[in-house]
């Protein structure tokens, strides 16, 4: 928890009695690798912080699985769709490797934002944060070659080239695993 909380502070002073609130309701278990958080069809009940370990999300397009995002310690993890609709997910969310995760429930988080008005500031600094991620990537997808997407992926996610497949590496920049080979040939 107390990464939580630290994360917490440095965007907004927190009370005691928030610190307390949120410790009731957050609780913390291990993962095992290739375990599921969620599946396709199922409703997102929580909310997921990395403490350890590496974790992936994608649907599925045909027999492909299509990579969507990569967590890694300090990542919030969340089905932004399923969880604030309430509706069935289209994604997955998959564990890469053994991780220990804390997570918060639809209900508890609503809970907090509705008694605590520090976590509004906080839930909306988050929420902006990883919207500006969302946009960059889809930017980049759409602007960048597949030679630039891989060298931007390698700057700013270098850690991620020892968790993940380079399957998943290729789909994630949206080229074929013959190309990222290619690319990652001309060093």
């Amino acid at each position: 928890m107390e990464a939580i909380v630290n994360l917490f502070q440095s965007i907004y002073p927190l009370s005691d009695q928030f610190v307390k609130a949120l410790a009731e309701r957050l609780h913390t278990k291990e993962v095992k690798k290739k375990q599921l958080l969620l599946k396709e069809g199922q409703i997102a009940q929580e909310i997921y912080f990395i403490h350890k370990g590496y974790f992936k999300s994608f649907y599925k397009k045909d027999a492909l699985e299509i990579t969507q995002w990569f967590m890694k310690p300090g990542d919030i993890i969340i089905a932004v769709n399923s969880f604030y609709k309430r509706v069935p997910s289209y994604e997955y969310i998959q564990c890469i490797n053994d991780a220990e995760i804390s997570y918060i429930s639809h209900d508890d988080l609503d809970y907090l934002y509705n008694h605590f008005i520090e976590f509004n500031f906080i839930g909306r600094v988050l929420t902006e944060k990883y919207y500006i991620l969302s946009e960059e990537r889809l930017l980049g997808l759409r602007k960048l070659k597949a030679e630039e997407r891989y060298h931007l992926f390698q700057k700013n996610n270098n850690d991620l080239l020892n968790h993940v497949s380079l399957t998943d590496i290729a789909s994630y920049l949206g080229i074929s695993l013959e190309t990222l080979s290619r690319i990652r040939g001309k060093k």
